[in-house]
């Protein structure tokens, strides 16, 4: 760390990191292990839903990006939690 305060940490250039890297060395530190890989994806809704799904985010206060990705995990949970036969209301063996 410099020992100058206020004045940013010298960071080391991308390209000398990649040549590192292709020698083998260990360039771990360099990775916070905070990145969360994402796809992007475009999704076709019907008018009369996404005024709902803008109505309930008013309501919540979330965005719609948001909201549909809260509602996408909340049903994954309850689907993992839950067997289809169960969601029926059928017995489970």
């Amino acid at each position: 760390m410099n020992a100058k305060p206020g004045k940013p940490e010298q960071v080391e250039d991308i390209e000398d990191i990649a040549e590192r890297a292709e020698r083998g060395e260990d360039i771990s530190a360099h990775f916070t292990k905070t990145f969360v890989a994402k796809q992007r994806v475009n999704i076709d809704f019907p008018l009369a839903l996404l005024r709902e799904i803008d109505a309930e985010c008013g309501r919540i206060g979330v965005t719609r990006q948001a909201w549909i990705k809260m509602v996408c995990a909340e049903h994954l949970t309850r689907a993992q939690t839950h067997p289809m036969s169960e969601r029926r209301g059928e017995p489970s063996h």
